[in-house]
Parts: C-alpha cells; sequence; structure tokens
C-alpha cells in the first residue's frame, strides 16, 4: 500500500549512455534469484518477508546494513593496520495524513560501531601523527541513535518540517 502511491514525488532521472541503471536492475535481478545461494545468513530470507509485511501492513519501511572497513598504513619506521564495522537499523514509519496529501512520519536509524582490533580506521591519523583524517566515521563507538524524528511534508513534498533529533549528514 505504501509503495503503490507514493506520496513523497519521485526524483526523476534522464538516462544517458553513461547510465548505470540498466547494471543496477540486473544486479538487483541477480540479488533476488532464488536459485543462487546467499552469503547473508538464512535468517535475512526471514526479515526480508517481516520487512515487505510490515511495509504492506503499517506503513513501516526498514532497512538493514552492515559496512566495515580495513585500513593500514606503512613508512619506513612503522606500521599500523586498523578495521572496524558498522550495523545499522533505519526505518521510516506513515503514522497518518496520507489521505490529506500531508504526510507525517516517524523517522529513526539506530547503529553499533565497532572495531575488529586494537585500532579503528578513523584513530589512524592520530595514532601515526598525520595531519588530516583518513576516514570519517568507522570508529569504536558503540551504540548510537543518530537519528529520531517526526517529519511531514506539505505542499506536495516540496517543504518539510522535522522534530526531534537527527544527524547533520
Amino acid at each position: 500500500m505504501a509503495n503503490e502511491f507514493p506520496i513523497s514525488p519521485e526524483t526523476k532521472s534522464n538516462e544517458t549512455v553513461d547510465s548505470i541503471d540498466s547494471t543496477l536492475e540486473l544486479r538487483n535481478f541477480l540479488d533476488q534469484d532464488p536459485t543462487k545461494r546467499s552469503i547473508a545468513p538464512d535468517f535475512s530470507n526471514n526479515f526480508r518477508i517481516w520487512r515487505k509485511g510490515a511495509e504492506k501492513k503499517i506503513n513501516l519501511e526498514t532497512i538493514y546494513s552492515y559496512h566495515a572497513l580495513a585500513q593500514g598504513y606503512v613508512d619506513s619506521n612503522s606500521s599500523l593496520g586498523a578495521s572496524s564495522g558498522e550495523v545499522s537499523f533505519s526505518g521510516k514509519w506513515l503514522l497518518f495524513g496520507q489521505k490529506q496529501h500531508r504526510p507525517f512520519y516517524l523517522s529513526f536509524r539506530i547503529r553499533d560501531r565497532h572495531a575488529y582490533g586494537d585500532y579503528a580506521p578513523s584513530e589512524i591519523s592520530s595514532e601515526t601523527g598525520m595531519l588530516w583524517n583518513t576516514v570519517s566515521g568507522f570508529s569504536d563507538a558503540g551504540f548510537q541513535v543518530p537519528d529520531f524524528y517526526f517529519s511531514q511534508e506539505f505542499v506536495g513534498g516540496r517543504l518539510t518540517l522535522r522534530y526531534g533529533q537527527y544527524s547533520i549528514d
């Protein structure tokens, strides 16, 4: 129901010769291929089914993601390796207002940032005396709630008011 009649206007794009849209569509097709064994754990299929059901029943759109990064530093005197990961769960829940074309959402994102070893990639610059950071994020910060806010769209989605906590990025 939430995807059949989107309330917010879709972003329009013009496909060019250099466009990767067809590549992305092919990737998505291969990703959903039931004959191909996924590298994700088997519970991910149950989670995907739950997500699709929640989206249809209560207008709750969710996404689960995991990112990892490994970096190394080598010079004539020393070397240092660092790696970390971030697991994130984000959601956008359409609470009411779809009939008046003024949708009211609850949006949230929770994450856990963790280092795999003694150092996270965000610490490489301070440990090696570099002038600039090599990466933003990818720290050992632990559990965080960077986004938790209500938002309401007006004027056909061209004006959005947000109330609550949301990250700068």
